[in-house]
């Protein structure tokens, strides 16, 4: 079981550095409409994280890496993500709250309400030197 984790975990950072490579070249050789050709490689790399179980946010971060650290284009690239960003948020984070299992986060309340309550005097205490006295 280890040895399939560890497989789709590998080939998830190969894809990703595929799909970074390939970003490379479209933006070394074509650069043109730039948000359809970012807004087509999210749609297809997560239909194949999707069919072959690969982890889809280890796929995009592996090919952020790779354009962020292999080419000068990160900039063009980070321009057509940061159109596109608020409708991805927008789904995500719907899509994440929609999957809250309220009756577990109703049992967990009270325990999360006592670590916060034991630590808001150190917010608001005023904190003393590490060493003891400070000054020269």
């Amino acid at each position: 079981m280890l040895v399939k984790v560890a497989e789709e975990l590998a080939a998830s950072i190969a894809v990703g550095a595929g799909v970074g490579g390939l970003l490379i070249v479209y933006m070394r050789f074509v650069k043109a409409e730039m948000l359809v050709a970012v807004l087509v490689a999210i749609l297809l790399t997560a239909e194949v994280s999707r069919t072959f179980h690969l982890e889809l946010l280890l796929v995009f971060i592996a090919a952020g890496f790779v354009v962020r650290n292999f080419s000068p284009y990160e900039h063009e690239l980070l321009h057509s993500l940061e159109r596109i960003a608020l409708p991805v948020f927008v789904v995500f984070f719907t899509t994440a709250g929609a999957g809250v299992d309220l009756q577990g986060t109703l049992a967990l309340l009270p325990l999360a309400l006592v670590v916060a309550l034991g630590r808001a005097p150190r917010r608001v205490l005023p904190r003393q030197p590490a060493g003891g006295e400070g000054g020269p």
